[in-house]
């Protein structure tokens, strides 16, 4: 995939519901990231998907990966009390 520009910025999240969806996640933004200077940066939930890319990722040397842990949360728009709350994680890989 050549989008004939020499860098620029992938934003994904929760993009992988099943373990069967690596690969495909994996080969559509790993040519960018690795042949063209792009960079991802990826916000994953503790799913298991989510951690087989993560290593993934992690496992080329040719490239960084740093992660950052976040808390989302969902608030009730009428009380402003919580509804849900996850531990995340934040990936950029460049």
């Amino acid at each position: 995939l050549d989008l004939g520009c020499t860098s620029g910025l992938l934003v994904g999240a929760e993009l992988l519901w099943a373990d069967d969806a690596v690969d495909s996640l994996w080969e559509a933004v790993s040519p960018l990231v690795l042949e063209q200077d792009w960079e991802l940066v990826y916000g994953a939930s503790m799913r298991p998907s989510n951690a087989l890319f993560l290593a993934r990722l992690g496992a080329m040397e040719d490239a960084e990966l740093s992660r950052e842990g976040r808390l989302v949360m969902r608030l009730c728009c009428e009380c402003g009390g919580w509804r849900t709350a996850e531990e995340c994680v934040v990936a950029h890989w460049r």
